[in-house]
Protein backbone atom coordinates (compact mmCIF):
# COMPACT_ATOMS: atom_id res chain seq x y z
CA UNK A 1 0.00 0.00 0.00
CA UNK A 2 1.41 3.38 -0.86
CA UNK A 3 1.44 5.90 1.62
CA UNK A 4 -0.92 7.96 -0.11
CA UNK A 5 -3.57 4.97 -0.12
CA UNK A 6 -1.95 4.17 3.72
CA UNK A 7 -2.99 7.70 4.47
CA UNK A 8 -6.52 7.83 3.20
CA UNK A 9 -7.02 4.42 5.11
CA UNK A 10 -6.02 5.72 8.20
CA UNK A 11 -8.24 8.91 7.95
CA UNK A 12 -11.12 6.34 7.43
CA UNK A 13 -11.02 4.87 10.63
CA UNK A 14 -13.21 6.26 13.37
CA UNK A 15 -10.56 7.81 16.37
CA UNK A 16 -12.24 5.95 18.49
CA UNK A 17 -11.01 2.64 16.91
CA UNK A 18 -7.58 3.61 16.65
CA UNK A 19 -7.84 4.71 20.37
CA UNK A 20 -8.96 1.60 21.53
CA UNK A 21 -6.33 -0.04 18.90
CA UNK A 22 -3.61 1.93 20.55
CA UNK A 23 -4.99 0.47 24.12
CA UNK A 24 -4.27 -2.82 23.36
CA UNK A 25 -0.57 -2.55 21.91
CA UNK A 26 0.46 -0.19 25.19
CA UNK A 27 -1.26 -2.02 27.82
CA UNK A 28 0.64 -5.19 27.25
CA UNK A 29 2.62 -5.35 30.32
CA UNK A 30 0.60 -6.07 34.03
CA UNK A 31 0.44 -3.59 36.11
CA UNK A 32 -2.11 -5.32 38.64
CA UNK A 33 -0.97 -8.06 41.40
CA UNK A 34 -3.91 -10.20 43.16
CA UNK A 35 -3.93 -9.62 46.72
CA UNK A 36 -6.02 -12.54 47.88
CA UNK A 37 -7.16 -15.89 46.05
CA UNK A 38 -9.98 -14.37 44.49
CA UNK A 39 -12.97 -16.38 42.08
CA UNK A 40 -13.40 -16.23 38.48
CA UNK A 41 -16.11 -14.71 36.83
CA UNK A 42 -18.86 -17.17 36.40
CA UNK A 43 -20.68 -16.11 32.94
CA UNK A 44 -23.66 -14.00 34.37
CA UNK A 45 -21.71 -12.51 36.88
CA UNK A 46 -22.54 -8.50 37.26
CA UNK A 47 -18.88 -6.97 37.66
CA UNK A 48 -18.27 -3.87 39.26
CA UNK A 49 -14.66 -2.24 38.83
CA UNK A 50 -13.68 0.01 41.43
CA UNK A 51 -10.54 2.15 42.90
CA UNK A 52 -10.04 3.09 46.32
CA UNK A 53 -7.51 4.93 48.44
CA UNK A 54 -8.09 5.59 51.93
CA UNK A 55 -11.75 5.07 51.74
CA UNK A 56 -12.45 2.97 54.40
CA UNK A 57 -15.51 4.38 56.40
CA UNK A 58 -17.26 4.53 53.19
CA UNK A 59 -16.55 1.36 51.87
CA UNK A 60 -19.34 -0.74 53.86
CA UNK A 61 -22.07 1.32 52.25
CA UNK A 62 -20.90 1.56 49.19
CA UNK A 63 -20.49 -2.14 48.72
CA UNK A 64 -24.27 -2.72 50.26
CA UNK A 65 -25.63 -0.50 47.75
CA UNK A 66 -24.38 -2.28 44.46
CA UNK A 67 -24.70 -5.63 46.28
CA UNK A 68 -28.18 -4.65 46.46
CA UNK A 69 -28.64 -3.75 42.84
CA UNK A 70 -27.21 -6.88 42.18
CA UNK A 71 -23.34 -6.54 41.71
CA UNK A 72 -21.85 -10.16 41.90
CA UNK A 73 -18.57 -9.17 42.52
CA UNK A 74 -16.31 -6.47 43.12
CA UNK A 75 -12.92 -6.17 40.76
CA UNK A 76 -10.87 -3.31 43.11
CA UNK A 77 -7.71 -1.81 42.83
CA UNK A 78 -6.05 -0.43 46.31
CA UNK A 79 -4.05 2.16 45.53
CA UNK A 80 -1.65 1.74 48.39
CA UNK A 81 -4.16 2.62 51.23
CA UNK A 82 -3.02 3.36 54.92
CA UNK A 83 -6.35 3.75 56.45
CA UNK A 84 -7.40 -0.20 56.43
CA UNK A 85 -9.09 -0.21 53.14
CA UNK A 86 -6.98 -3.50 52.53
CA UNK A 87 -7.43 -5.04 55.34
CA UNK A 88 -11.38 -4.53 55.01
CA UNK A 89 -11.65 -5.76 51.81
CA UNK A 90 -9.76 -8.61 52.08
CA UNK A 91 -12.63 -9.64 54.39
CA UNK A 92 -15.12 -9.30 51.63
CA UNK A 93 -15.78 -12.71 49.95
CA UNK A 94 -17.37 -11.12 47.11
CA UNK A 95 -13.93 -8.75 46.12
CA UNK A 96 -11.43 -9.42 44.03
CA UNK A 97 -8.52 -7.23 45.56
CA UNK A 98 -5.36 -5.98 43.31
CA UNK A 99 -2.70 -3.68 44.21
CA UNK A 100 0.00 -1.97 41.52
CA UNK A 101 3.52 -0.70 41.93
CA UNK A 102 2.08 2.32 40.02
CA UNK A 103 0.33 4.60 41.80
CA UNK A 104 -2.44 6.78 40.60
CA UNK A 105 -1.02 9.22 38.75
CA UNK A 106 1.57 6.95 37.17
CA UNK A 107 -1.72 4.60 35.58
CA UNK A 108 -2.45 7.28 33.95
CA UNK A 109 -5.23 8.35 36.47
CA UNK A 110 -6.17 4.92 36.86
CA UNK A 111 -7.36 4.03 33.04
CA UNK A 112 -4.10 1.67 32.98
CA UNK A 113 -5.82 0.14 35.82
CA UNK A 114 -9.27 -0.10 34.83
CA UNK A 115 -8.57 -1.08 31.40
CA UNK A 116 -6.22 -4.39 32.45
CA UNK A 117 -9.04 -5.14 34.21
CA UNK A 118 -11.14 -5.33 31.51
CA UNK A 119 -8.84 -6.89 29.39
CA UNK A 120 -7.93 -9.66 32.23
CA UNK A 121 -11.91 -10.59 33.14
CA UNK A 122 -12.74 -10.31 29.53
CA UNK A 123 -15.30 -9.13 26.88
CA UNK A 124 -18.79 -9.89 25.95
CA UNK A 125 -20.30 -9.30 29.11
CA UNK A 126 -21.47 -5.93 31.12
CA UNK A 127 -19.37 -4.18 33.61
CA UNK A 128 -20.13 -1.81 36.17
CA UNK A 129 -16.91 0.99 36.21
CA UNK A 130 -17.45 3.37 39.41
CA UNK A 131 -15.33 5.34 41.90
CA UNK A 132 -15.47 5.13 45.60
CA UNK A 133 -17.30 8.29 46.52
CA UNK A 134 -20.22 7.38 43.56
CA UNK A 135 -23.84 5.68 43.62
CA UNK A 136 -25.99 4.80 40.48
CA UNK A 137 -29.66 5.82 40.81
CA UNK A 138 -32.02 5.00 38.70
CA UNK A 139 -36.18 5.16 39.35
CA UNK A 140 -37.71 2.04 40.23
CA UNK A 141 -34.67 0.88 41.47
CA UNK A 142 -36.17 -0.99 44.52
CA UNK A 143 -38.11 -3.12 42.03
CA UNK A 144 -35.75 -3.34 38.84
CA UNK A 145 -31.96 -4.61 39.51
CA UNK A 146 -28.98 -4.38 37.34
CA UNK A 147 -30.12 -7.35 35.57
CA UNK A 148 -33.35 -5.50 34.87
CA UNK A 149 -31.75 -2.53 33.64
CA UNK A 150 -29.06 -4.44 31.09
CA UNK A 151 -32.21 -6.52 29.90
CA UNK A 152 -33.80 -3.08 29.00
CA UNK A 153 -30.71 -1.14 27.27
CA UNK A 154 -30.32 -4.73 25.15
CA UNK A 155 -33.77 -4.11 24.15
CA UNK A 156 -33.16 -0.26 23.40
CA UNK A 157 -30.12 -1.70 21.52
CA UNK A 158 -27.80 0.65 23.51
CA UNK A 159 -24.28 -0.61 24.53
CA UNK A 160 -23.88 2.04 27.50
CA UNK A 161 -26.05 3.87 30.48
CA UNK A 162 -25.40 7.41 30.41
CA UNK A 163 -25.08 9.19 33.74
CA UNK A 164 -25.17 12.65 35.33
CA UNK A 165 -22.80 12.78 37.81
CA UNK A 166 -24.64 14.47 40.59
CA UNK A 167 -23.04 16.15 43.25
CA UNK A 168 -24.45 15.80 46.57
CA UNK A 169 -23.77 18.10 49.49
CA UNK A 170 -24.73 18.57 52.95
CA UNK A 171 -27.28 21.42 54.38
CA UNK A 172 -25.22 21.75 57.14
CA UNK A 173 -22.35 23.63 56.88
CA UNK A 174 -19.72 21.89 55.99
CA UNK A 175 -17.38 21.30 58.69
CA UNK A 176 -20.07 20.00 61.15
CA UNK A 177 -21.03 17.46 58.64
CA UNK A 178 -19.17 14.08 60.00
CA UNK A 179 -20.19 10.91 57.99
CA UNK A 180 -20.58 7.74 59.81
CA UNK A 181 -19.42 4.23 58.55
CA UNK A 182 -22.08 2.71 57.22
CA UNK A 183 -24.64 5.66 56.81
CA UNK A 184 -26.13 6.20 53.28
CA UNK A 185 -24.49 9.40 52.34
CA UNK A 186 -28.04 10.42 51.13
CA UNK A 187 -28.79 10.70 54.86
CA UNK A 188 -26.36 13.49 55.35
CA UNK A 189 -25.28 15.01 51.96
CA UNK A 190 -28.82 15.11 51.02
CA UNK A 191 -29.32 18.16 48.97
CA UNK A 192 -27.91 18.87 45.27
CA UNK A 193 -28.05 21.75 42.63
CA UNK A 194 -31.17 21.33 40.26
CA UNK A 195 -30.50 23.67 37.83
CA UNK A 196 -27.65 25.62 36.11
CA UNK A 197 -26.24 22.43 33.85
CA UNK A 198 -25.00 23.23 30.37
CA UNK A 199 -25.66 20.21 28.21
CA UNK A 200 -23.54 19.80 24.38
CA UNK A 201 -22.95 17.29 22.34
CA UNK A 202 -18.99 17.28 22.19
CA UNK A 203 -17.36 15.36 19.67
CA UNK A 204 -16.52 12.54 22.54
CA UNK A 205 -20.36 11.97 23.55
CA UNK A 206 -22.87 14.00 25.63
CA UNK A 207 -21.07 16.30 27.82
CA UNK A 208 -22.31 18.31 30.54
CA UNK A 209 -21.17 20.82 33.43
CA UNK A 210 -22.41 23.26 35.21
CA UNK A 211 -23.66 22.83 38.78
CA UNK A 212 -22.45 23.02 42.34
CA UNK A 213 -18.13 23.09 41.75
CA UNK A 214 -19.17 25.51 38.98
CA UNK A 215 -21.01 28.59 40.40
CA UNK A 216 -19.05 28.15 43.81
CA UNK A 217 -15.55 27.70 43.00
CA UNK A 218 -15.30 28.78 39.28
CA UNK A 219 -14.61 25.31 37.87
CA UNK A 220 -15.90 23.29 35.03
CA UNK A 221 -16.14 20.20 35.76
CA UNK A 222 -17.11 17.42 33.24
CA UNK A 223 -20.38 15.61 34.98
CA UNK A 224 -21.33 12.60 32.13
CA UNK A 225 -19.82 9.22 33.12
CA UNK A 226 -21.00 5.88 31.68
CA UNK A 227 -20.52 3.66 34.69
CA UNK A 228 -23.00 0.51 33.23
CA UNK A 229 -21.15 -0.75 29.52
CA UNK A 230 -21.08 -3.73 27.55
CA UNK A 231 -17.78 -4.64 27.16
CA UNK A 232 -16.13 -5.98 23.99
CA UNK A 233 -12.84 -5.83 22.05
CA UNK A 234 -13.53 -1.72 21.00
CA UNK A 235 -14.01 -0.65 24.26
CA UNK A 236 -11.63 0.95 27.22
CA UNK A 237 -10.43 4.50 28.66
CA UNK A 238 -8.19 6.11 26.33
CA UNK A 239 -8.61 10.32 27.16
CA UNK A 240 -10.86 10.13 29.82
CA UNK A 241 -12.89 8.57 32.25
CA UNK A 242 -15.77 10.47 31.09
CA UNK A 243 -15.63 9.59 27.51
CA UNK A 244 -14.46 5.79 27.18
CA UNK A 245 -14.48 4.92 23.49
CA UNK A 246 -15.66 3.69 21.07
CA UNK A 247 -16.81 7.48 21.44
CA UNK A 248 -20.31 6.96 19.13
CA UNK A 249 -21.47 4.73 22.15
CA UNK A 250 -21.41 8.13 24.38
CA UNK A 251 -24.45 9.88 22.54
CA UNK A 252 -28.34 9.53 23.78
CA UNK A 253 -30.26 10.61 26.38
CA UNK A 254 -29.01 10.22 29.94
CA UNK A 255 -31.17 7.87 32.10
CA UNK A 256 -29.58 7.62 35.28
CA UNK A 257 -27.65 9.69 38.03
CA UNK A 258 -24.47 8.67 39.35
CA UNK A 259 -24.85 10.33 42.88
CA UNK A 260 -21.50 11.72 43.97
CA UNK A 261 -20.35 12.17 47.44
CA UNK A 262 -17.29 14.29 48.03
CA UNK A 263 -18.41 17.57 50.63
CA UNK A 264 -17.94 16.12 54.26
CA UNK A 265 -16.31 16.99 57.35
CA UNK A 266 -13.40 15.39 56.28
CA UNK A 267 -13.16 16.91 52.63
CA UNK A 268 -10.26 19.83 53.76
CA UNK A 269 -7.89 17.25 55.71
CA UNK A 270 -8.67 14.67 52.04
CA UNK A 271 -8.03 18.02 49.44
CA UNK A 272 -4.76 18.58 51.43
CA UNK A 273 -3.62 14.77 51.02
CA UNK A 274 -4.86 14.75 47.19
CA UNK A 275 -2.30 17.98 46.96
CA UNK A 276 0.37 16.61 48.63
CA UNK A 277 -0.02 12.96 46.86
CA UNK A 278 0.79 14.36 43.62
CA UNK A 279 -1.12 11.83 41.59
CA UNK A 280 -4.01 14.23 40.56
CA UNK A 281 -4.78 15.88 37.53
CA UNK A 282 -2.80 19.34 36.58
CA UNK A 283 -2.01 19.40 39.64
CA UNK A 284 -4.61 18.32 41.81
CA UNK A 285 -5.59 21.84 40.52
CA UNK A 286 -9.42 21.32 41.81
CA UNK A 287 -8.60 20.40 45.05
CA UNK A 288 -6.43 23.34 45.70
CA UNK A 289 -9.14 25.90 44.19
CA UNK A 290 -11.96 24.11 46.75
CA UNK A 291 -9.63 23.72 50.00
CA UNK A 292 -9.25 27.53 49.16
CA UNK A 293 -12.42 29.10 49.02
CA UNK A 294 -13.70 26.28 51.69
CA UNK A 295 -10.83 26.78 54.72
CA UNK A 296 -11.25 30.51 54.31
CA UNK A 297 -14.83 30.67 55.71
CA UNK A 298 -15.66 28.34 58.45
CA UNK A 299 -19.28 29.08 57.73
CA UNK A 300 -19.08 27.94 54.68
CA UNK A 301 -22.05 26.11 53.51
CA UNK A 302 -23.16 24.83 49.46
CA UNK A 303 -26.94 25.69 50.25
CA UNK A 304 -28.44 28.12 47.89
CA UNK A 305 -31.90 29.45 47.29
CA UNK A 306 -31.52 27.08 43.98
CA UNK A 307 -31.01 23.83 46.57
CA UNK A 308 -32.99 20.84 46.64
CA UNK A 309 -33.49 18.01 48.89
CA UNK A 310 -32.99 14.58 47.89
CA UNK A 311 -36.14 12.46 48.04
CA UNK A 312 -35.40 9.64 45.89
CA UNK A 313 -34.49 8.67 42.52
CA UNK A 314 -37.42 9.64 40.86
CA UNK A 315 -36.93 13.02 41.70
CA UNK A 316 -34.10 13.16 38.83
CA UNK A 317 -37.03 12.41 35.89
CA UNK A 318 -39.35 15.32 37.71
CA UNK A 319 -36.42 17.94 37.92
CA UNK A 320 -35.81 16.99 34.37
CA UNK A 321 -31.75 15.95 35.07
CA UNK A 322 -32.50 12.47 33.83
CA UNK A 323 -35.28 10.81 31.39
CA UNK A 324 -37.49 8.25 32.99
CA UNK A 325 -37.16 4.51 31.87
CA UNK A 326 -40.40 2.64 31.20
CA UNK A 327 -40.13 -0.35 32.27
Amino acid sequence: MDLSRRSRYLASIPTSVLHSIKLNLINTESTLSPCNNYKSLKPNDIPAILLVRNDRPFLPSLLQHYRKIGVDRFLIVDDQSEDGSTEYLLSQPDVNLHHSHLRYGAAARGKIWRNELLKRYGTKRWYLSIDSDEYLLYNDMDNFNLRDLIRWLEQKRMKRLASFMLDFYPELRIREAQYSEGEEPWKLANHFDAEGYQVENHRLGIKITGGVRGHTFGLRPMLQKFPLFYNDCLTGYFKTIHFPSPYWRNFGPVYSVLAHFKFFGDFLERASNAVLDKNYWSGARHYQVQHKKISEDPNFTFMTPESVKYTGPSQFAELGLAKKIVW
